[in-house]
């Protein structure tokens, strides 16, 4: 992403990959981190997840008053619940803006629009249409194969 400069003024405010290194990294290297309104989960394996709860740290303790919204697939909002309460963050500081959607097939949220993406658990891919259409899987392709592959993206 860092190669592609028309990719950093559209991607403001959202973000599709929240790895190990994404919120660290990525974010600060865009200068994103402070304008993120909206965070894209694909599936909930640690290399796509973990760093959620580290951005959701980071609002609380430089005291966001903004909605985040974490978007993904079923089963999105338990996961994260749970790595926070594993990890001590307290709830009620960042219950009044952290939002949770999870998605299905086909929705649209916004300027994304999700597919089925075949994995090993529950995952979603995205088509953000913004300058450009920009398609991200998670390391997998779009449910399908053949001429079927990214049906509906």
């Amino acid at each position: 992403m860092i190669g592609l400069p028309w990719l950093s003024k559209w991607l403001n405010p959202l973000v599709m990959l929240i790895g190990v290194l994404a919120v660290g990294f990525l974010p600060a290297a865009l200068g994103l981190t402070d304008v993120i309104d909206q965070v894209f989960i694909t599936h909930v394996h640690a290399d796509h997840i973990s760093g959620v709860v580290s951005l959701i740290w980071y609002y609380m303790l430089t005291g966001r008053k903004r909605e985040l919204l974490i978007a993904g697939p079923q089963g999105l909002r338990n996961t994260v619940l749970s790595l926070m309460e594993a990890m001590g963050t307290p709830l009620d500081r960042v219950e009044p803006w952290l939002r949770f959607r999870e998605l299905k097939a086909g929705e649209r949220i916004g300027c994304a629009l999700t597919a089925r993406a075949l994995h090993t658990v529950p995952s979603l891919a995205y088509r953000i249409d913004l300058e450009r259409a920009i398609c991200y899987t998670g390391g997998y392709l779009p449910y399908g194969g053949g001429d079927k592959t990214g049906q509906g993206l």
